[in-house]
């Protein structure tokens, strides 16, 4: 169920129709009738579509949603570009005083992060739950 708030400039189906076109879709909903976006990307983040999840983030956070949960379990492989996108959304979202926690890593994707040493200021948990404490 696709969740939007009529003080957002972009809705939520929207955002996610727009990225229905890339090689990078997404679903996204608010979860538990609160401001917390739940989006589940899908497809390899990298050089040739990263700026699509970036334009997508951008419409995220200035539509106002700056709380976020990221499924990142249909994400197989993610590129230092892909990774780079994540920092652009967290920095975003940050000098609005929000929070963004990724859920449900591939290995591979989690190495990487580790390898970069992101993983020092990323937030990730295992669970839909675990990241609601976060919020």
């Amino acid at each position: 169920m696709l969740g939007s708030c009529t003080n957002y400039d972009m809705t939520l189906s929207e955002i996610e129709t727009t990225l229905s076109a890339t090689t990078i879709p997404a679903k996204l909903s608010l979860l538990n009738n609160t401001t917390v976006v739940f989006m589940q990307l899908r497809g390899q983040m990298d050089t040739n579509n990263s700026h699509h999840v970036v334009n997508a983030f951008n419409s995220l956070v200035e539509s106002g949603f700056t709380r976020i949960i990221l499924d990142m379990s249909g994400v197989p492989y993610a590129s230092s570009t892909g990774i780079g996108a994540l920092t652009h959304l967290l920095k975003a979202i940050s000098t609005k005083k929000g929070k963004l926690v990724l859920i449900n890593l591939v290995p591979g994707v989690y190495n990487v992060i580790q390898l970069l040493g992101f993983t020092s200021f990323l937030t990730i948990k295992d669970s839909v739950d675990a990241a609601l404490k976060e919020m």
